[in-house]
């Protein structure tokens, strides 16, 4: 191996440590479409990973983390969502929880904020309520959705806790 190699290796190692795992993993890897570490999912609403910034023009934040955000963006949301396991600090996903989230995603947009959504890594959490966001604003069932999305951020992978509880939304919504 290169010296330069091991260097960068040894940075992105270190990198990973410093910070959290999947955030670090993304950097390592360059998982992000041309560095960028958000999408663009429709005008005004946008979907990514914990940064330093929001994507410019962000007017409000929803942050699922476990730890807030170290900026300010104007009307924000902090519901860290349970993802760790069993005793966690965080809230266990919940429908209650998902109407609270997307409530606030809906209000920030009819006042035409443009709104941020992030989870650690942006793919899990932030994409499930983003989905839930787009089925009851477009009307659509969770599979429509959740393809929809991956259009723009081919990553979102809602894990099986949370694809049930956007399976229980779509019933929710029908009713």
């Amino acid at each position: 191996m290169k010296p330069l190699s091991k260097r960068l290796l040894i940075v992105a190692l270190v990198t990973m440590i410093l910070s959290s795992v999947g955030a670090g993993l993304v950097v390592f890897w360059g998982h992000e479409p041309d560095g960028q570490f958000y999408s663009r999912v429709e005008p005004g609403l946008y979907l990514g990973i914990s940064v330093d910034r929001p994507p410019p023009g962000s007017q409000a934040v929803v942050n699922l983390c476990g730890r807030p955000d170290p900026y300010k963006a104007g009307p924000s949301l902090w519901a860290p969502i349970y993802e760790a396991g069993p005793g966690v600090a965080e809230e266990k996903p919940t429908l209650d929880l998902l109407r609270r989230v997307v409530g606030f995603i809906d209000e920030q947009r009819r006042a035409g904020r443009t709104t941020y959504v992030h989870c650690m890594v942006g793919v899990n959490r932030s994409g499930a309520m983003v989905t839930a966001y787009l089925m009851q604003e477009h009307r659509m069932g969770r599979d429509e959705a959740l393809a929809s999305l991956r259009r723009k951020r081919p990553e979102v992978q809602p894990d099986p806790t949370l694809m049930k509880l956007l399976a229980e939304w779509e019933q929710a919504l029908r009713k």
